[in-house]
């Protein structure tokens, strides 16, 4: 059973093995479960959490019904990993990331705002470009993207590298998603939400849409790799470039990838 007040719904312990819950911006972990039954999910991912953070997070899983459930480590700004790529140090860096998925029990790599975290942390500012050195560890976004990237094949992770990308809702921003996938060199990569980081315009200006301008770079680069969809993926995307959500959201689903 179950009855809405307020806007929200409370779900009422009508079997053996149901609980009640509340909604709204906070919902309890019964209710996460069961609304994400009813609308087909079978699994769900929290898609950054802390690596001091994951104990909690599993004692939430391990009370959340009917869903499986897992989670992304964050690393992008992990000052241990930061040193690892000022010092070339590639293996010890693959087994710290080993070390730290095991140790959180995550599932996959995170990457948010790859090193403008660590200069927020310290100075307050941001970074600007993937090319901007992030002060102290004498490293870029850059290279913390195509290192993390790699680390995630070299270990056959079962999800690759999952990018929130730097500048993310700042007219202007759809160069730095450009310059990340390139920088990628058919690296397999998720980069999320990427309709927030297709802004055109100046900075601090008016939003535009430019997503047709990295489909088009998609679109080559799925050719260039031998993908027989080329023509499907166009026209599709082509028809949609004008809603940036919609095309994306598309976009955002390709992989970019050496391999199919």
């Amino acid at each position: 059973m179950r009855w809405y007040y307020g806007g929200y719904f409370f779900l009422c312990c009508n079997a053996l093995h149901t609980r009640s819950g509340v909604m709204g911006s906070n919902p309890s972990t019964f209710a996460t479960g069961y609304s994400y039954a009813r609308l087909g999910y079978t699994t769900a991912f929290d898609a950054a959490v802390a690596p001091l953070g994951a104990r909690h997070a599993h004692e939430e899983f391990h009370d959340t019904p009917v869903i499986d459930k897992g989670f992304f480590v964050l690393m992008g700004n992990n000052e241990f990993i930061l040193r690892c790529l000022k010092a070339g140090e590639a293996e010890k860096l693959r087994h710290f990331a080993a070390w730290l998925l095991g140790a959180a029990k995550g599932y996959a790599i995170k990457l948010v705002n790859p090193g403008g975290v660590e200069v927020w942390k310290g100075t307050g500012r941001n970074v600007a470009r993937i090319d901007d050195v992030v002060e102290d560890f004498g490293v870029t976004p850059r290279q913390i993207i195509v290192g993390l990237a790699q680390v995630a094949m070299d270990l056959g992770l079962p999800h690759p590298v999952h990018i929130h990308a730097n500048n993310l809702g700042l007219a202007g921003n759809w160069e730095t998603t450009l310059e990340t996938m390139k920088a990628l060199e058919g690296r397999r990569a998720h980069l999320t939400h990427v309709q927030f980081h297709s802004y055109g315009g100046e900075p601090g200006g008016r939003l535009s849409s430019r997503v047709a301008d990295l489909v088009e770079y998609v679109v080559a680069l799925l050719t260039a790799l031998g993908w027989t969809s080329r023509p499907r993926s166009r026209s599709v995307l082509a028809v949609s470039a004008d809603r940036s959500t919609f095309s994306a959201s598309t976009l955002a689903r390709v992989r970019c990838s050496s391999s199919r």
